[in-house]
């Protein structure tokens, strides 16, 4: 499969102006042939959205949007945006959509500095089946907890993607990480980081795509832009044995980590 990241600066506090140029985006990557577009968390409105925005914001129109786009363009997107729930509770959430429609949502289960005064924490991780293999979905920091990752590879997923609004100074952490998660899980890690800047943060771009064996497959990236890979999610069962981190865990000797998580 062809996968496209996308590396942009979206406009704080104004969806349909994103949603423009989220469009672009979708255009320029279905002329390259490309299966699925990723783009960074938060895109649809910006990350550092104002209390008033929040107060206000409601999801459902700009998902619609994301949906005919999908269709119309035959391809599948992954992108960030505040859920606002049901119950009222707004989530940091990430969603992958078909062109027939959303595949599965998933809301940041770690929150970041502020995020946690803006954001109801989620509580758990999916993976999500498609025409070329397993993906799962985490969002920034729920790559730094080797547990998010390592449940996801579990439950099957061959490539875990991975919306972003990484800022200086953790653009190292982040490279590690996309590297990390992948050869520990045997699997694809897929990072669409943001650039500008929103106050007084700077994002720090870097988007990459790592395969099972930490190798890149896009390597990360400075500028703004459409970066594409071709991976085939059926080689993560061809990782050599000395190597098959999951079939060689011990569980039974994990007892005092579950212990402490109780």
């Amino acid at each position: 499969m062809k996968v496209a990241l996308v590396q942009e600066a979206p406009i704080l506090n104004d969806p349909e102006t994103n949603l423009v140029l989220i469009e672009n985006y979708v255009s320029e990557a279905a002329k390259a042939r490309t299966d699925l577009v990723i783009f960074p968390e938060m895109f649809v409105t910006g990350y550092s959205i104002s209390a008033e925005f929040r107060a206000t914001y409601r999801h459902e129109l700009y998902l619609e949007s994301l949906q005919d786009m999908a269709g119309t363009y035959k391809l599948w997107l992954v992108l960030g945006y505040p859920e606002r729930a049901g119950d009222g509770q707004l989530y940091n959430t990430a969603a992958i959509i078909s062109p027939k429609g959303i595949i599965g949502q998933y809301r940041k289960v770690h929150l970041f500095g502020a995020e946690v005064t803006m954001f109801t924490p989620g509580h758990s991780f999916s993976v999500f089946d498609t025409p070329w293999g397993r993906m799962g979905l985490l969002i920034c920091y729920d790559i730094e907890f080797p547990e998010a990752a390592r449940i996801l590879a579990l439950r099957g997923a061959q490539l875990i993607i991975v919306p972003t609004a990484n800022m200086i100074p953790w653009q190292e952490y982040q490279t590690l990480y996309t590297r990390v998660r992948a050869m520990e899980n045997g699997v694809f890690v897929a990072v669409a980081n943001r650039v500008g800047k929103e106050g007084q943060v700077t994002f720090c771009g870097g988007s990459a795509l790592a395969g099972p064996d930490g190798k890149w497959v896009i390597e990360p990236a400075d500028a703004n832009g459409l970066l594409i890979g071709d991976i085939d999610l059926a080689i993560c069962s061809d990782i050599p044995q000395e190597v098959q981190y999951l079939s060689q865990r011990r569980p039974d000797a994990y007892l005092p980590l579950i212990e402490r998580t109780l």
